[in-house]
């Protein structure tokens, strides 16, 4: 946005001639208009600075005609003599990074016709950023929400796996396995699937906080393949798998369903409210609500199938290690012994015996 009107100064030949340049003349401006350190004064308290400047009441535009600069060689000229000055409009607020001035070129995008990444792929192709980067020496850079998505999707992308591993090692530790957690969170990848169906259902737009609320979900979903799968494995320390996985599943059902429930029911609410401080509640809702809600039912059938298949599997390779041993048991080397018996030693014949 504009501001009130500024005043641009050039140095003139005559002021060149003089030797007078950029640098020179800003600073000595700088000194009349804005104040420069007279003296330091040292007092037992502390430090005292005496500034030196021009009253901001008589800086008008006749004063900084009849300013003093003075050259190299301390010869006193008048500011109008060595500049020339433009009079433009000013902005409010001047922008930088990294020490460079920067302008701010604001556009709403319509998401039909692509997304930033296309247009700024076309606006390359017929060359309109390299003409403005070649005729006025600026570099361009598309930022705002792109800029802003792409720093958030590396940061979602290094909490989901922190939180994965912290879940991984925890499960761990209480299965004392590294295979079973895997069948526990083999259903975090439903719940994903549930929050774009829950999305599309209610017509939301996946965002951010849609999200945020998957890195929650992650830690609440894993809950029911927990109950089941540590009631299955249970069982099956005392009778036959697949006993174990039928009548661990019937008597989970209702600790599983009441665990999923519980949470849906206390967020589904949100789903309906028309409020506005409400609407950013409402993606990560979706998000928990549908993904809990088919993690749920897909859970009882699928976790599990997974635990007959790594029993499956665990059997079968403890099959064929015994198999390989046997084949290895069987081809090793046989020696014949060609040592001469050892006759034993004669008994003892005490006294009289």
């Amino acid at each position: 946005p504009y501001g009130t009107t500024q005043l641009v100064a050039q140095v003139s030949d005559r002021g060149a001639a003089l030797g007078f340049d950029a640098g020179s003349v800003g600073q000595q401006l700088r000194a009349w208009i804005s104040g420069e350190t007279a003296v330091n004064l040292v007092r037992d308290d502390g430090e005292i600075s005496v500034t030196v400047k021009v009253d901001e009441a008589v800086q008008t535009a006749n004063f900084l005609a009849g300013l003093d600069l003075y050259t190299p060689a301390g010869t006193p000229v008048k500011l109008n003599q060595v500049v020339d000055f433009t009079e433009i409009a000013g902005f409010s607020l001047i922008q930088s990074r990294d020490g460079a001035r920067r302008i701010t070129v604001q556009a709403e995008l319509n998401e039909d016709t692509g997304n930033v990444a296309d247009v700024e792929a076309r606006l390359r192709e017929i060359g309109a950023i390299g003409a403005l980067e070649g005729d006025f020496g600026v570099q361009v850079a598309f930022e705002g929400e792109s800029e802003e998505e792409r720093e958030f999707l590396i940061g979602f992308r290094n909490v989901l796996i922190i939180a994965m591993a912290l879940i991984f090692l925890t499960l761990a530790w209480v299965f004392q396995s590294f295979f079973r957690p895997l069948i526990v969170m083999a259903i975090i990848p439903l719940g994903f699937v549930g929050m774009i169906f829950g999305h599309l259902i209610h017509g939301q737009v996946l965002s951010f906080l849609s999200l945020i609320g998957f890195v929650g979900l992650t830690g609440i979903i894993v809950n029911d393949s927990i109950v089941l799968i540590s009631t299955i494995e249970r069982r099956a320390r005392h009778q036959p798998v697949r006993n174990a996985i039928l009548d661990g599943a019937a008597d989970r059902l209702r600790p599983v369903l009441l665990t999923s429930l519980t949470t849906i029911g206390g967020l589904m609410p949100l789903l309906f409210e028309t409020s506005v401080q409400a609407q950013f509640l409402i993606p990560p809702s979706l998000t928990i609500v549908y993904g809990l809600g088919l993690g749920t039912i897909v859970v009882l059938v699928l976790a599990p199938a997974l635990f007959a298949v790594q029993h499956d599997i665990t059997s079968s390779l403890r099959s064929a290690t015994v198999v390989i041993s046997r084949l290895l048991s069987k081809r090793r080397p046989r020696f014949a012994s060609t040592a001469q018996p050892v006759a034993a030693d004669p008994p003892l014949v005490k006294d009289g015996a």
